[in-house]
């Protein structure tokens, strides 16, 4: 049975209609059977997958992952109480870091269902795994609170999904940066010759790396004298 997209979500009954033959002499008028049978018609998320990711940016975003399904990839390193790393019912976000800093992703106290939150940099062939949580400490209800360093200029993937397959609803997602030193570009709280050398090795770029810290769309000379001003 073929369902069309413009049919409203919710519950329908099913129905036979009979057919007669076109040459008999027979009464059309109760030609539907009725029947006990029901189907739901539901709808996944706009942002189920990861090639339809949506852009969002800091502060606080209502979602669901209402009948979403599973398209990330599971990650030993993220298990929680023997579930494998494994991420379900997932939605996902493109987010470009406006700041270099301590990101933080939260529905701490803000889902009704078990959440997961993982992070990846670079787009959906090529992410990379940058942090992951699934129960945050001090949330309730086994909510989740992410933490990770980002760039400034650089892209991200947050995909927020459910512990198990049981594990999905809807909530709050809030995103928020702790600004780092300028000059710190690997954001480990020091302005140091790491940071130097990240910046020599993008010089005359456009900076997207976190590299270009006056904004102006290049990695120059007046980029180095901003990380020298704030040595140490």
């Amino acid at each position: 049975m073929l369902i069309p997209d413009s049919l409203s979500d919710g519950e329908y009954y099913l129905g036979l209609i009979v057919e007669p033959n076109y040459y008999e002499d027979v009464d059309n008028s109760n030609n539907t059977v009725a029947s006990d049978n029901t189907f739901q018609k539901v709808t996944a998320p706009s942002n189920d997958n990861c090639e339809d990711a949506v852009v969002v940016e800091l502060g606080d975003t209502e979602f669901s992952t209402l009948y979403a399904s599973t398209d990330g990839a599971d990650h030993p390193e993220c298990e929680e109480s023997g579930d494998g790393g494994v991420t379900v019912n997932d939605i996902w976000y493109a987010f470009v870091s406006p700041s270099s800093g301590t990101l933080t992703a939260s529905t701490c106290d803000q889902v009704d269902y078990d959440s997961d939150l993982v992070l990846y940099s670079g787009s959906c062939d090529t992410s990379v795994l940058v942090a992951c949580n699934d129960d945050g400490t001090g949330c309730g209800s086994y909510s989740s609170l992410l933490e990770a360093p980002v760039q400034q200029g650089s892209s991200y993937l947050l995909r927020v999904g459910g512990w198990n397959n049981n594990s999905a609803g809807t909530g709050t997602l809030s995103l928020t940066i702790e600004t780092s030193v300028s000059g710190d570009i690997n954001g480990d709280g020091t302005v140091d010759v790491e940071d130097l050398l990240l910046l020599i090795a993008s010089w005359g770029s456009d900076g997207s790396d976190g590299t270009d810290l006056d904004g102006n769309g290049v990695v120059d000379v007046q980029d180095a004298l901003i990380l020298i001003a704030n040595w140490g």
